[in-house]
């Protein structure tokens, strides 16, 4: 009969140097192997800590990183990249959410507190772009469990802002911008969403109606469709999904003209034009898409999506998150759970503005909340 410690068993992990995996606190950040050992009680270590400090990366989330990845990239884009960017049929055109366009058109000004979550370095960023017509996506409302997440950062910072309301949303309708930092609204995110698809279905229109999409896409194909391509398209009797694919094979034919960036910043100049007529005239419609939400600010979603600009820092709240857990220089475990919010509170502080760190998360949901309730009068 074999003895206990005669028996022997290999234990693999999938691990190798160079891989990245999950750790710290929330065991939601990202760190690169640079070494796999065993400690003096023979348990594996990964960069000198237990291997139980550690998970890996599922196949979702892999996959979720890439798209968000691929994302970013495509949302970074130029302007001329986005605007043929609409998939299947005229429902993925583009609205812009601009601020002179609303003034114009006759959408008015609404002032209202909204939150922002992001990092030290979006604290920074959002300091210069106070005061600026430059748009930012916000919340009235948002589940705790982001705060310390993030949701394109690592989290741990949200700014209170005063800040001036261009559309809000019960939900996030992924809205996307260029680079000049205006943004954008594909109709097919709300059309269904907010049973107003009957007045987005009006915008799009059909061949013969004026201020449409339909109408404007088939002026614009007429104007600007290369004549040894020509015979590749036809708009009579085209439906709405013909033109969506007209549309994008334009973009594709248009980059081998060889003044291709005037060409394209005039198709670009007149799609602006022709979806502010638009806008204008479904202006009422709009206002009512757009701005019903102000009265209401309560959502069941994860979180919902106010689009703002000329906004001004009220506060600024912090929270714990990994990103404020600094691994030490020293390789000294023991120091790596640094605090680093309070290095960066003071800053707030001497920057001029009052701060606060929360050490519960739901309490700083439940403040948000009270905020939203009583600015929208259901209080």
């Amino acid at each position: 009969m074999k003895k206990f410690s005669e028996y022997s068993e290999d234990i693999t992990i999938p691990i190798k140097v160079g891989d990245t995996v999950l750790g710290g606190k929330f065991k939601n950040k990202k760190m690169v192997v640079k070494d796999i050992g065993k400690n003096e009680k023979g348990d594996i270590t990964i960069n000198g800590r237990p291997l139980l400090k550690f998970r890996i990366m599922s196949e979702a989330e892999e996959m979720a990183e890439k798209i968000l990845v691929d994302e970013g990239v495509r949302w970074a884009g130029s302007l001329s990249d986005k605007l043929f960017d609409v998939g299947i049929s005229l429902s993925g055109m583009w609205l812009p959410m601009s601020p002179s366009i609303f003034k114009r058109i006759g959408l008015e000004e609404n002032r209202a507190t909204v939150f922002h979550v992001t990092d030290a370095d979006g604290y920074r960023s959002l300091k210069k772009m106070q005061g600026k017509k430059q748009s930012i996506s916000a919340f009235f409302e948002m589940q705790a469990r982001y705060f310390s997440r993030g949701i394109q950062t690592t989290g741990g910072v949200i700014v209170e802002l005063d800040a001036n309301v261009l559309s809000a949303w019960r939900e996030d309708v992924m809205s996307s911008p260029d680079k000049s930092g205006r943004r954008w609204i594909q109709l097919s995110y709300f059309g269904g969403m907010y049973r107003v698809q009957d007045d987005i279905d009006a915008m799009i229109g059909g061949d013969g109606k004026k201020n449409s999409m339909f109408e404007l896409i088939k002026d614009l194909l007429k104007k600007y469709l290369p004549g040894q391509h020509a015979h590749k398209v036809t708009l009579y009797n085209a439906t709405d999904k013909d033109l969506a694919k007209h549309w994008q094979n334009l973009a594709l034919w248009l980059r081998k003209e060889p003044d291709y960036r005037k060409i394209m910043g005039n198709v670009v100049k007149d799609y602006i034009d022709g979806t502010e007529r638009i806008m204008k005239a479904n202006v009422k419609k709009l206002k009512s898409i757009f701005r019903s939400y102000l009265n209401r600010r309560n959502t069941d979603a994860s979180w919902d999506e106010i689009l703002v600009n000329q906004f001004k820092i009220k506060k600024v709240h912090a929270i714990d998150s990994d990103g404020w857990h600094r691994t030490s220089d020293s390789g000294d475990p023991e120091e790596d759970d640094y605090k680093g919010y309070l290095d960066f509170l003071e800053k707030v502080k001497a920057d001029g503005y009052e701060a606060q760190y929360w050490e519960n998360d739901m309490e700083l949901e439940i403040y948000i909340r009270g905020i939203a309730k009583k600015e929208s009068g259901r209080e």
